[in-house]
């Protein structure tokens, strides 16, 4: 039994033993995955206890034992949800309103108790056709109209934002299903191409009418992975090719301007996809990058060297803490310490020795 837990199938037992409560297999999000008997309520993690009631039905979330959740229903006379309230420990934090028909009509978002957010949809029929969003104090974060095509296919959506600025969206629907969508924000617009299948097969940034950056994208056969993407940026005069491994990531990246290639990154990663290293051949000379990782899965290290010299290693603590070591001719000349963003230490060394040290308050 997890966490000692006697005690916490003792709380288990207080806390959920009614007649009629139905009990399931959860998860953190509160799913129903599997109904199980009470004498094995305490054999997961994640308990769901359903009560029924006069009015709806109350679900509770347990994690061990302690209610981390509660959905407080109420339904109507055939069984449609009228309102749902959501309560994070013991706190009010999602409030839901459904018309008759089951569409949802408001959804008010609670931090700390306190309403901060409110969404009013409006139907016309049963397709959305506005919706508000208002902050706790009740002035306008945004408005989105919703436009259909006469096949009742989802065709444009327009958000205004609080100061009047416009945002639309525009939705190309073939045969198989969507097939463009296209983003307008100010002078730029957006677009993104799908295949059949859904996949997204180009994206295209336009500004001003000029096409800015295009990228097309090619599939592995019969799998949803990369294998491969061809960057266009016709203002800049450069193309960028990307390949990338049997699992969809990135494996190399070549640069080239006036047909001649410029710039190359290679990547190597582990069994489980992640970097532990990055090489690149420009201008600048080689580079290199190595990542180091803890057996939790976290980044414990980054080294970077130029030309095959050592000019900055940067290691990380618990928390935000890390430092950053900074190298010249093979020898550390600066060592940075930093709480997140905020730099707490230096250390300044010279011939390999400390010569002087600043604290930040």
């Amino acid at each position: 039994m997890k966490k000692g837990s006697f005690l916490c199938l003792l709380l288990l037992v207080a806390a959920v033993t009614r007649g009629e409560d139905v009990f399931y297999r959860s998860n953190g999000f509160g799913m129903l995955l599997e109904r199980i008997p009470a004498y094995k309520r305490n054999e997961s993690t994640w308990i769901m206890g359903v009560e029924k009631t006069s009015a709806g039905e109350i679900r509770r979330l347990y994690d061990e034992g302690k209610e981390a959740k509660r959905w407080e229903i109420s339904l109507i006379e055939n069984g449609a949800k009228r309102e749902e309230r959501e309560l994070d420990a013991g706190l009010l934090a999602v409030r839901k309103v459904y018309a008759k028909t089951g569409e949802l009509l408001l959804e008010e978002q609670y931090a700390d108790g306190e309403l901060a957010q409110r969404s009013i949809s409006t139907y016309a029929g049963s397709r959305l056709a506005r919706l508000r969003v208002l902050s706790g104090d009740g002035s306008v974060t945004y408005t989105e109209e919703y436009l259909y095509t006469t096949r009742g296919a989802l065709r444009e959506v327009r958000r205004t934002g609080p100061s009047g600025e416009l945002r639309v969206s525009t939705f190309v629907s073939g045969a198989p299903g969507l097939a463009e969508e296209r983003n307008a924000v100010g002078g730029e617009i957006y677009i993104t191409r799908f295949d059949a299948t859904g996949k997204t097969i180009s994206r295209e940034r336009r500004k001003d009418g000029e096409r800015v950056s295009r990228e097309d994208f090619l599939y592995r056969p019969g799998s949803d992975l990369l294998k491969s993407s061809m960057e266009m940026l016709p203002l800049e005069r450069r193309t960028i090719a990307r390949g990338y491994d049997d699992g969809g990531r990135l494996a190399f990246e070549t640069i080239s301007a006036g047909g001649k290639v410029v710039e190359e990154t290679t990547y190597a990663r582990d069994d489980q996809g992640r970097t532990l290293s990055k090489t690149r051949t420009s201008a600048a000379g080689l580079e290199e990058w190595r990542y180091h990782w803890g057996p939790d899965g976290k980044e414990t290290r980054e080294e970077y060297r130029r030309r095959g010299a050592q000019e900055k290693v940067t290691v990380f603590g618990t928390g935000n803490e890390r430092t950053e070591e900074l190298y010249q001719d093979g020898e550390p000349f600066l060592k940075v310490y930093y709480d997140g963003d905020r730099r707490t230490k230096e250390e300044v060394f010279e011939g390999g020795k400390l010569v002087r040290e600043r604290s930040f308050p």
